[in-house]
């Protein structure tokens, strides 16, 4: 995280919520919230925000927040789509990426 993150608090919406709560239950996971700043172009379905997680050296996953539903799914990987689950169950939601990524390797 760069100083710049530290002096905008939840600059990333609900994904701040979600990593916090990752490192909290599921500190093995690896992860960043990132901001393309624009719709990235080149690369159609890449959201502008969104955080990047892996586990291991694994193949790393993208999770948004849909406004549209109020939850968290999956961008990418074999479950691109999928909900996993609402900001109010983050705890949940941050195991449920854990056990997701663990049993991808």
């Amino acid at each position: 995280m760069n100083a710049d993150q530290h002096s905008r608090p939840n600059r990333y919406g609900p994904l701040d919520a979600l990593w916090a709560a990752i490192r909290r239950r599921v500190p093995h996971i690896a992860g960043e919230c990132v901001d393309n700043g624009i719709p990235n172009l080149h690369m159609p379905g890449v959201p502008r925000l969104f955080m990047r997680v892996s586990y291991n050296g694994g193949e790393p996953r993208r999770v948004v927040w849909e406004e549209q539903i109020a939850a968290f799914a999956w961008n990418s990987g074999p479950d691109a789509g999928v909900e996993i689950g609402p900001l109010d169950d983050v705890d949940r939601v941050a195991e449920a990426i854990g056990r997701a990524l663990v049993t991808s390797i």
